[in-house]
């Protein structure tokens, strides 16, 4: 059933600043789709009311949204059985169906039309962005008579409105987008992706006032590429590179979901280990320790090894009382490991 006419003795401006006043209100690109064709077919008595983006290297649409069904996510419909909206993609321009009756443009399709009971369409072009080509279409249609003139120009007049605030949406998403990467960056290492120390002090931070405030356990690995320098000198810096990628790739997949690791700084690495007692926390360095052992490097020559050493501490304990502390004993650990012969973890 269609809705009610508006008013027409509604003030036209009253109208435009309420829909607009909803239209602005969010930033979410898709409750705006929705609200798009909510909000005409509100004021507008209208049987179907969508919004439909165009693939035009495929020759398809997809109805992003739709006002008969709120919870739509996406139907893709074959643009050939749409002659009204290729049409518009053709003019790029609004087409306007009167009567699907007697319209030329739906000749080959408007016994279907019409079985569906709909009597008139128009479809507008949405251009929210820069360029020749709106991707996106509203197209609407009613079954009582013809869009009247007061319609065609309210709609063009809400879709207007609607590109800016679509506009407005997909510029606070690229800038949202764009500063997660900022972020990203800033606490990442460039070589490895894995976090760098400036985050590893963070996070161990935080970890570390978690397990004072809960009585809980928290441990921590350091991990040291053993004879590192010999690699850089016999291969050069580009494979040594490679061998760090290798690891930080071996350690990403050694390690539970719930840890941390980061590029603590050249051949070495870090571990955070949040509620994971000292047993575990060695379990889980000696399945590092084997895991980078058995790895079969690509870039070295047959026969090679990379063997790691590591040291790991675990809080509570009676020698740590700041996060000073904790990497300081697995250095400690990680030091002991490379004086009694390397390729071993130990825990001080």
């Amino acid at each position: 059933m269609e809705n009610q006419p508006y008013n027409q003795d509604e003030d036209f401006l009253d109208i435009i600043l309420n829909v607009n006043k909803v239209l602005f209100a969010t930033l979410d690109t898709k409750e705006l789709l929705y609200l798009i064709v909510r909000k005409i077919s509100e004021v507008i008595p209208v049987a179907r009311c969508s919004i439909v983006h165009i693939d035009k290297d495929k020759n398809v649409g997809n109805i992003l949204a739709t006002y008969e069904d709120p919870a739509l996510d996406t139907i893709t419909i074959d643009l050939k059985k749409y002659p009204e909206i290729a049409r518009s993609i053709i003019d790029d321009d609004m087409v306007f169906i009167g009567d699907v009756e007697t319209d030329p443009t739906l000749s080959e399709v408007k016994d279907k039309i019409i079985g569906l009971g709909i009597k008139s369409i128009v479809i507008m072009p949405i251009r929210y962005y820069d360029g020749p080509k709106g991707s996106l279409y509203l197209r609407t249609s009613r079954r009582v008579d013809r869009f009247s003139k007061n319609d065609l120009k309210l709609c063009q007049v809400i879709i207007d409105g609607a590109a800016v605030a679509l506009k407005n949406a997909h510029m606070f998403n690229i800038i949202r987008e764009e500063k997660a990467l900022l972020e990203k960056m800033a606490v990442t290492d460039d070589l490895t992706r894995l976090y760098n120390h400036r985050f590893f002090v963070r996070r161990l931070g935080e970890e570390f006032k978690r397990a004072k405030r809960y009585n809980s356990v928290i441990s921590c690995s350091m991990i040291d590429i053993d004879n590192f320098k010999r690699i850089n000198d016999t291969y050069g810096h580009q494979t040594g590179d490679k061998v760090l990628q290798d690891v930080a790739k071996i350690l990403k997949k050694s390690v539970r979901e719930t840890d941390m690791i980061a590029r603590y700084g050249g051949e070495e690495f870090a571990v955070i280990l949040p509620q994971t007692a000292r047993e575990d926390a060695l379990r889980s360095a000696e399945r590092i320790r084997t895991a980078i052992r058995d790895f079969r490097f690509d870039c070295l020559e047959e026969g090679e090894m990379i063997t790691v050493s590591i040291g790991v501490t675990t809080y509570p304990h009676p020698d740590i009382k700041n996060i000073d502390d904790i990497v300081r004993k697995a250095d400690d650990g990680l030091y002991k490991a490379k004086e009694d012969g390397k390729d071993r973890v130990v825990s001080l």
